[in-house]
């Protein structure tokens, strides 16, 4: 069955699901079949500009429409459905290179191929549906199987990428418990298979491609404690068709905010990482991940931001990597470090400030200075800029840039600007 087709099916399922709501008090159904078409719909809609730029390439302009339909059936004794499909379509297609090889005109790339597929399809039961009041249907656990998004914490390790177009989801298990303490979040997954924004297009063997997985990702988190939440994380890579991306990963993350005085707060946020190659990765290295960041806070005025973050280099041979993060979020907007600076690693000092902005407007702008873990190398600066608007109740404006200064030892200059409509319900 084809992504087009599943999303015909879909539609119908949603189509039916409303009728069936409809008409509820007159035709009573089976349990069953009240789970299964009386659930709920969701739509998300984004349109999109994006100008791009990189010294050295053409210029790229992508105007985008994303479209996610989806569906949650009712719950049946503990059990549950839920459907997603996504469709990327392009206004003008030649205007921009996709990333996906080759890059026939020169031009920048923006990473939003056309595309129509499937991004979450999974079966799910919940202890709690359970009506005998043992411990274990009390226990908060939760199981899913099928594919999935999965984003834990800031998504600097593992994240869904929902910045780009093509979103990115996983394929296998999930287990999810508070084995019955309060505050305490514990979650284990397997992937057999990550589907990746660039929607498994490209040649046999191209970075585009989906990564065949034999992961496992283990998180803890408690929020219990007054001081700080702490996340506690094992990260397990195993690709067959990408084995430099092949890892373990180790580490830790404490958020905390407190109020310091009548109008004033303090942010932390504190993060470390020991990373060391795995599976048939070719290179034999360790690194190490550390990121520490402070906000200071002025209610109805202003918040100021500083942080350092490094993904360390092993003598030049390797550095930190972070296949599956949200990258995007991190180390400037303009995407000039997507690959964590390369083998010589990075370091990015960055400041941050958020002002209270009057008619509901939300902004923000960062400076970063980034630099080499090794081999002493100025890796240039970079400003970014957002500011957002809810217009109505489901319907946002953006608009955002990003100018990344390069030198000589460092990457190309390059500028990004969007400016976008999201609906949501």
């Amino acid at each position: 069955m084809t992504a087009k087709t599943l999303m015909v099916a879909l539609t119908t399922a949603i189509v039916v699901g409303f009728a069936f709501n409809a008409s509820a008090e007159e035709h009573e159904q089976p349990d069953f079949i009240k789970a299964l078409i009386g659930g709920k719909p969701d739509l998300f809609l984004r349109f999109r500009w994006e100008a791009a730029n990189i010294d050295g390439l053409k210029g790229s302009n992508a105007v985008t429409l994303r479209t996610d339909l989806g569906y949650t059936t009712g719950v049946y004794h503990g059990f549950s459905l839920y459907a997603q499909m996504e469709n990327v379509v392009a206004i003008n297609d030649n205007s921009y290179f996709d990333g996906i090889a080759p890059n026939t005109k020169g031009k920048t790339p923006i990473a939003d191929p056309e595309a129509t597929r499937v991004t979450q399809g999974f079966l799910r039961w919940a202890s709690s549906g359970l009506a005998d009041g043992s411990w274990f249907a009390k226990s908060g656990s939760v199981v899913t199987g099928g594919r999935q998004r999965i984003v834990y914490d800031n998504a600097r390790f593992i994240g869904d990428v929902v910045w780009r177009q093509n979103q990115q989801t996983y394929d296998g298990g999930r287990v999810d418990t508070t084995f019955g303490i309060e505050d305490l979040k514990a979650s284990y997954v397997y992937v057999s298979q990550v589907n990746r924004i660039f929607a498994d297009q490209g040649a046999p063997g191209s970075p585009t491609k989906n990564f065949d997985s034999e992961s496992s990702f283990l998180h803890l988190h408690y929020s219990g404690w007054g001081l700080a939440k702490i996340s506690v994380f094992a990260y397990l890579l195993d690709f067959e068709n990408s084995p430099a991306n092949s890892s373990d990963s180790f580490g830790f993350r404490a958020t905390g905010k407190r109020d310091i005085a009548e109008d004033f707060f303090l942010g932390y946020d504190l993060s470390y990482a020991y990373q060391k190659d795995a599976g048939d990765n070719p290179t034999d290295y360790h690194a190490n991940y550390y990121n520490i960041q402070g906000t200071l806070g002025w209610k109805g005025f202003a918040a100021l931001t500083l942080g350092y973050e490094v993904m360390t280099s092993d003598d030049g041979v390797a550095q930190f990597r972070t296949p599956l993060a949200t990258a995007h979020k991190f180390n400037g907007w303009a995407d000039a470090f997507l690959d964590n600076g390369g083998p010589n690693g990075l370091t990015d000092f960055y400041v941050g400030l958020a002002p209270q902005l009057p008619w509901g407007l939300k902004g923000r702008v960062i400076y970063h200075k980034f630099e080499s873990d090794v081999a002493g190398l100025d890796y240039g600066y970079e400003i970014d800029g957002v500011m957002t608007r809810k217009i109505w109740k489901n319907v946002t404006l953006l608009g955002k840039f990003a100018y990344y200064d390069g030198t000589s030892d460092g990457r190309a200059d390059r500028y990004r600007v969007w400016m976008e409509t999201s609906i949501k319900f």
